[in-house]
């Protein structure tokens, strides 16, 4: 039988092994205090403040005034001043039209494979147009994919057009082209974080599936989502403007 222990062992025995029980109650206070501030911090955050994030992973929020997302007419007196990145979604098409398989990019310029602007989406490009005329608003570089429909939309609203393959995705090409297309996200986020020459707007005319997957916007045809460009691939989203808002840009009152 071991001889039985002192007050003065139990108590050192006690002391030596507390520190081990204090350590791991100042980490379940220590996980507490964190938990408790990051809610409060979820607490206090009010759906009413203006926002000002964005960046590359296209996890940007969303710019608002005091009562919501900037109004169209607003927008419009912003893209005025020039700066901004303009992802405009191709004009009204017959949806339950298909394009045709590619067999190459060059299959691109051949129109009758494609689905293509109806009468109304003609309308609605001019339209477009003369809403930035209407609004004052410059327009510097346009860019558009490839495709006929969007060609035609930017020869429309604004007279003038660039087409280039960075605005496509995998799912707008060749099956033996799609590798190549992979990485689309980040070529399209340096497209809409380029700040635009000073007193400009840049136009992007692009299809809604690569808007969606690389910031998470979403527009109908015809629609738009205004960036305000931030450099190194970062830009901040200030609202969207639907197909029949574009009336508001520039009306008095």
């Amino acid at each position: 039988m071991q001889p039985r222990r002192s007050a003065a062992e139990e108590q050192e025995t006690a002391f030596r092994f507390a520190p081990r029980r204090v350590q791991r109650l100042a980490v379940r206070i220590a996980l507490c205090a964190v938990l408790c501030l990051a809610l409060a911090g979820c607490a206090g955050a009010s759906p009413d403040e203006e926002t000002t994030g964005q960046s590359a992973s296209g996890e940007q929020t969303e710019e608002t005034t005091a009562t919501g997302p900037v109004a169209p007419a607003e927008l419009g007196e912003r893209l005025a001043a020039g700066g901004y990145v303009v992802y405009l979604r191709h004009a009204a098409t017959d949806l339950s039209e298909s394009d045709a398989e590619l067999r190459s990019l060059q299959d691109l310029s051949d129109c009758s494979l494609q689905r293509n602007l109806t009468g109304e989406g003609r309308e609605q490009a001019e339209e477009i147009g003369a809403a930035f005329e209407r609004a004052g608003i410059p327009v510097g570089e346009v860019l558009a994919s490839p495709y006929c429909r969007n060609r035609e939309t930017a020869e429309l609203a604004f007279g003038r057009v660039e087409a280039t393959e960075d605005l496509l995705s995998p799912e707008y090409v060749p099956e033996d082209e799609a590798e190549r297309f992979a990485d689309f996200a980040p070529v399209v986020r340096g497209l809409i974080s380029e700040t635009p020459p000073e007193g400009e707007n840049t136009v992007l005319v692009g299809h809604e599936s690569v808007l969606r997957t690389v910031t998470g916007e979403s527009v109908e045809e015809g629609g738009a989502a205004i960036f305000q460009p931030l450099g190194g691939e970062e830009y901040r989203f200030v609202g969207s403007v639907a197909p029949d808002e574009w009336s508001e840009f520039g009306a008095e009152g």
